[in-house]
């Protein structure tokens, strides 16, 4: 994807940028990239089918961006950033069978608007997300649907300079209700914020990005927490060259960069979505441009800050990966690129598998843009107990409105 649709220079340039509008032409025109001279990857035995093809929307796609949640039943959840009986985007389940029921549509208003991040789910089956837009000041919103369908708005963002806003956020939640996510834009310093938020609604800022130069703006909406409570997450722009970071923050807020990316043609640069941590601390995540062949990359942090590009896209196997990756019990990583694939850079994107611990990679499946979906963009990848992946494509289908499909490795 042309870097400059994507472009997030300055608090400034991105505050009257719109998600939408470049979402739009992301769907429009498709991936655009530079050339790379590569071979086409071996694929991976491996079966794709088509779960579920979402409907068409005033003749186009919901844009289903973010991934699904699974219960124990097989059902599926997620949001549709349009759609419903206003067009502001709806809260969904798909049940075994492929039946899909609208749980909740956004009006546009109070209640929030355009939902981008995968939904959170409790054990008594409430579901939680944000909205990147409505809420009381139109915004963004935290929200809770209740199993039943009832919607609470938890809190509405104020783009006052200091609490945040247009999240577009998947929710982390711990033991005891709170919630922690993370919003693009304001803060006291205009970079976005990493928020906390209890389960009666108060909000805690716990950090602003753009203190300084070199602490990155800009975060992207997944974080990790390890067992002493620390966040580990990414920002899109800013540290030392300007170009993206990996962070870790402490529960009482006090930032450190563990590494920022050099645009230098070999560790990537701009990463697009969170991070994965193993037992031993390293963090593994992808960068959407940059690596060896210029069309993005998968790298492996140490716990000491030693970075290794473990995969370099290359074309034939995908280019531009905006998801974060899921890891499995033996170390294995999946992920998807947006586009690329058997068509080369103008392809509709791939799943992919990283094993012994990264040395390996694995095509699983390179979309057509068919029946069996495309562009599987920024949804992450989800595991069942069975090492089944599903996720979510914005295009193809029965109806070339986007999928959630399958894929058994």
């Amino acid at each position: 994807m042309s870097d400059s649709w994507f472009s997030r220079n300055t608090p400034a340039t991105q505050a009257a940028a719109s998600w939408a509008t470049r979402w739009k032409m992301f769907a429009a025109f498709g991936l655009i990239a530079s050339l790379a001279i590569a071979a086409p990857p071996s694929l991976h035995a491996q079966m794709e089918s088509v779960f579920y093809s979402f409907p068409q929307v005033n003749g186009m796609s919901p844009y289903p961006y973010a991934g699904v949640v699974r219960d124990a039943k097989g059902n599926m959840y997620g949001t549709t950033w349009i759609g419903g009986a206003s067009g502001s985007g709806t809260v969904y389940k798909v049940s075994p069978q492929g039946v899909a029921t609208i749980l909740y549509s956004f009006t546009g208003g109070a209640d929030g608007a355009n939902p981008i991040g995968a939904l959170v789910r409790d054990a008594s089956g409430n579901l939680y997300g944000t909205t990147n837009a409505g809420g009381a000041n139109g915004v963004g919103a935290v929200f809770e649907l209740s199993k039943g369908g009832t919607e609470t708005v938890l809190h509405s963002f104020a783009r006052n300079g200091i609490d945040g806003w247009g999240p577009w956020a998947t929710l982390l939640r711990d033991k005891n209700g709170n919630l922690y996510g993370t919003a693009e834009y304001g803060g006291a310093n205009g970079g976005g914020t990493v928020f906390e938020l209890t389960p009666e609604g108060t909000e805690t800022l716990l950090y602003s990005f753009g203190a300084n130069a070199t602490d990155g703006y800009f975060p992207n909406p997944e974080l990790v927490r390890d067992a002493n409570g620390n966040f580990y997450g990414t920002t899109y722009a800013g540290g030392v060259n300007g170009v993206g970071t990996v962070f870790k923050l402490t529960a009482t807020g006090t930032e450190t960069v563990l590494h920022s990316f050099a645009n230098n043609g070999l560790d990537g640069y701009q990463p697009g979505a969170g991070v994965v941590r193993d037992g031993q601390g390293n963090v593994y995540g992808t960068t959407i441009n940059g690596g060896p062949n210029g069309q993005g990359a998968v790298f492996r942090l140490s716990a000491k800050g030693v970075e290794t590009v473990l995969l370099s896209f290359n074309g034939f196997d995908g280019v531009h990966p905006y998801a974060a990756l899921v890891r499995d019990k033996k170390g294995n990583l999946y992920g998807t690129a947006a586009g690329g694939g058997l068509d080369g850079l103008e392809g509709y994107g791939s799943v992919f598998e990283l094993v012994d611990g990264g040395v390996d990679e694995n095509v699983l499946h390179i979309f057509a843009g068919g029946t069996d979906g495309g562009y599987p963009y920024r949804a992450a990848l989800v595991l069942d107990s069975n090492g089944n992946l599903y996720g979510t494509t914005i295009y193809g289908g029965a109806n070339l409105s986007g999928t959630i499909y399958k894929v058994v490795p």
